[in-house]
């Protein structure tokens, strides 16, 4: 299975896109051609005209523009968006800035040091916690501190950030959305990072996925094979093997 098509697999947000930038740093893209636009390249500048559906941005230090876009996902960090309309943003990555003029009904964070500012004011604070969780099934959208026994759920999904985890046995998949997580895993054979500077220790792993950005991953060794199979899509990500 070659790199893209695991990404896809581990990472739903790509497997929707319908237009994705990986490699362009400077982009100007009218979303009359396609609504439902991902950005996982770091460091780059992009204006987007039009009606946008949804735009979720991977990478980090990205300054984005948006005339109006539905869903605005912000998965990397130390991001920049300015938006004259949004309907709904979610946070999974950190110290993200997002300025808008009208909307913004709905604010999921779950990354942390997050701003936002309505009205074209410049942020300033960052963004209240949700009390509730989010309507991402299952997810673990709490305080992410403790420990996971991986026996009892073989497949976790985290969405909290700014917590320490250790997961204990042998994992089939986790998948981390939140940011600024400290982890450690003993084995896993399917890891997902969707979010932003995470740092991560494993001891057997087959696959890993890196979506999000400004992500550390050392790991041991293979779980089943003799090397890991490794995806890097957000920028400025770091995997090793110890």
């Amino acid at each position: 299975m070659n790199k893209l098509v695991m990404l896809l697999a581990l990472s739903p947000s790509l497997a929707s896109a319908e237009k994705t930038f990986d490699n362009e740093r400077k982009v100007t893209w009218d979303c009359s051609k396609d609504a439902v636009v991902t950005i996982n390249q770091g460091n780059g500048s992009y204006a987007f005209s039009g009606a946008c559906k949804k735009i979720s941005i991977n990478g980090g230090h990205d300054k984005v523009t948006i005339d109006s876009v539905e869903t605005l996902d912000v998965t990397g960090s130390w991001n920049e968006v300015t938006a004259s309309s949004v309907d709904s943003i979610r946070f999974m990555g950190s110290d993200n800035k997002v300025a808008y003029k009208k909307g913004a009904g709905k604010v999921n964070d779950l990354g942390s040091n997050n701003k936002v500012a309505g009205g074209g004011k410049t942020p300033e604070k960052p963004v209240d916690k949700p009390t509730a969780k989010s309507d991402d099934d299952d997810a673990d959208d709490r305080a992410a501190v403790g420990n996971h026994d991986c026996a009892r759920d073989p497949s976790p999904t985290i969405n909290a950030a700014a917590g320490t985890l250790t997961f204990t046995g042998t994992c089939d998949k986790i998948t981390i959305n939140g940011g600024a997580n400290k982890a450690t895993i003993e084995n896993v054979k399917q890891l997902a990072i969707n979010g932003a500077t995470n740092q991560i220790e494993i001891g057997g792993v087959d696959k890993i996925a890196v979506v999000g950005a400004e992500n550390k991953v050392t790991y041991k060794k293979g779980l089943s094979v003799k090397k890991p199979e490794i995806g890097i899509v957000g920028a400025n990500n770091a995997v090793k093997q110890k």
